[in-house]
C-alpha cells in the first residue's frame, strides 16, 4: 500500500541537526541548508529575479525522501531555490535577537 505524503514529515538532510545552534561556535563561517525559518533572510536580487519567491502553496514534485508535499513560505524558499540551482545557506557564528 502506498503511504501518503500526509503520513511522512519532510526531513531532506542529516537527521542529527535540529538546531542552528548546533554549529554555533564551529569553525565554519557558512553551513549549507536544505530550508530555513524567517527570522532574518539575507538573499541577493538576482535570486528573486529568477523566480525565487516565497511559496504560498505546498512545493510538489521535489524528489527528496518524501512525495514532495512540503515547503510553504520560508522553508519553501529553499526547495524553489535548489531547483533553479541556488544554494542556501546559515551563518551560525552571527546571533539573530527575534523581539
Amino acid at each position: 500500500m502506498r503511504r501518503s505524503a500526509r503520513d511522512t514529515n519532510f526531513v531532506p538532510g542529516d537527521l542529527s541537526v535540529k538546531r542552528m545552534k548546533q554549529f554555533h561556535g564551529g569553525p565554519d563561517t557558512f553551513v549549507p541548508l536544505d530550508a530555513v525559518g524567517g527570522t532574518m533572510l539575507c538573499m541577493k536580487a538576482d535570486v528573486h529575479r529568477q523566480g525565487v519567491l516565497f511559496p504560498v502553496h505546498y512545493v510538489i514534485g521535489n524528489e527528496w525522501e518524501s512525495e514532495g508535499y512540503d515547503g510553504i513560505e520560508t522553508e519553501g524558499l529553499c526547495y524553489v531555490a535548489h531547483f533553479l540551482g541556488f544554494k542556501c545557506w546559515g551563518m551560525p557564528n552571527d546571533l539573530i535577537y527575534h523581539i
